[in-house]
This record gives structure tokens, C-alpha cells and sequence, in this order.
């Protein structure tokens, strides 16, 4: 637990390269158990910190842990929210809806808010390329409940705004600013199931 803690500090202060061993080891001790749970999560822990220098790694671990998972038959809620936001750091964003899809049911049988209002972050990210109205409208509901990263939140905002223009934006983001909790959630799942469902260049066989 203290590696981990250590490992996701470094990657939140910007210290990827400090982090990449200290997440290794985690995974070290994780297979060393043989605990499948711990190994899944730990696999997560390893597959944030390298996604930026080697997204073909961290898709692989992003993978395995998946597999542990279904394997198990269980499926963590916070584990989940790491996915989720592996596969969209790595630009797979069908695996990024899909995954975050699921997060937002599990968290909210925990009564999870906060982490809720993250995965619709993830799930505008997602969004943002092929869908940017609906994008623009999920992160201005986020926002409203939850704050999220700058970087994240910048993402969203330009691609949104490449598409539809500033003005455009804005209304859209004040029409998810107004909706309440319960409307955004309804709205993201929506829009969520409406995009896997479209066949295109990520959903196609």
C-alpha cells in the first residue's frame, strides 16, 4: 500500500520516470503473493505510470488486469475508475466508454459521488473526438459537481471547441451546468451506449 501511495504520488507530481519502479515493485510483491485481486490493481499501478512513454505496455497490462478480473468474477469499483482512465490516456477510447459505462453503475451502488463525477470527465474525454456536443454538455454537468485535472478538463474543452467554436462551447457547458446530478448521469450513459453502438472507426470488427 505504501509503494502504491508512493508510486501514484510521483505520477501526480509530474514524475513518471521515479514512479515506473516503485509500481514494478508493487506488481513484484503483488505476483510474489499470488493474490489475483492485488495483482490486478497492481498491474493498473504499473500501467499508469509508463502509459505516456509506452501505451503498447500499458495496454498489455491494462489487458491482463481485465482479464484477472473477469476471471474472478469481480470487479472492483476503484479498479474501474483506473481502467478507465488508462484506456483513454492510451487513446482507446471504445475501452475508455465501455469501461467507464461500468464504473458509473458500480459507483453508484457505493454511493461513490465523487468518483462518479470523475469517470463523466473521462467518459467527456472519451466523447470528445466523435461527439463533441455531447462532450462539452457531460463536462459542464461534471464540473458543476465534481473539479477535475486542468490538463484533462483542457482536453475536452479544445477538441469541443476545435469542433463547434467557443461560444458554442460555452452554451453547451451551461446547458450541463443545469442539469442535476441525476439528469447527467442519465444523459452520459446515454450518450455513452449511443456512441458504442454506432459502428466507426474503434467499434467496427
Amino acid at each position: 500500500m505504501e509503494l502504491t501511495i508512493a508510486a501514484v504520488d510521483h505520477r501526480l507530481a509530474g514524475d513518471a520516470p521515479a514512479a515506473v519502479p516503485l509500481a514494478s515493485q508493487v506488481l513484484a510483491l503483488a505476483r510474489q503473493a499470488g493474490a489475483p485481486a492485488l495483482i490486478a490493481t497492481s498491474l493498473l499501478a504499473v500501467a499508469t505510470t509508463v502509459a505516456e512513454a509506452d501505451p503498447g505496455q500499458a495496454r498489455a497490462y491494462l489487458r491482463e488486469s481485465r482479464e484477472l478480473s473477469a476471471a474472478l468474477g469481480y470487479q472492483n469499483s476503484l479498479d474501474l475508475v483506473r481502467q478507465t482512465g488508462i484506456a483513454l490516456q492510451v487513446g482507446d477510447r471504445t475501452a475508455a466508454l465501455e469501461l467507464g459505462r461500468l464504473a458509473i453503475r458500480a459507483l453508484q451502488r457505493d454511493g461513490d459521488r465523487r468518483r462518479v463525477g470523475s469517470i463523466l470527465h473521462l467518459i467527456a474525454g472519451a466523447l470528445a473526438a466523435a461527439r463533441p456536443a455531447a462532450a462539452a454538455v457531460i463536462q459542464g454537468a461534471a464540473d458543476a459537481h465534481v473539479a477535475t485535472t486542468a490538463r484533462l478538463a483542457q482536453s475536452v474543452s479544445s477538441a469541443a471547441s476545435a469542433a463547434l467554436g467557443d461560444e458554442r462551447t460555452r452554451e453547451l457547458r451551461a446547458r450541463g451546468a443545469d442539469m442535476d446530478w441525476d439528469q447527467a448521469i442519465a444523459y452520459a450513459l446515454t450518450q455513452t451506449t449511443q456512441a458504442l453502438d454506432e459502428p466507426g472507426p474503434e467499434t467496427q470488427p
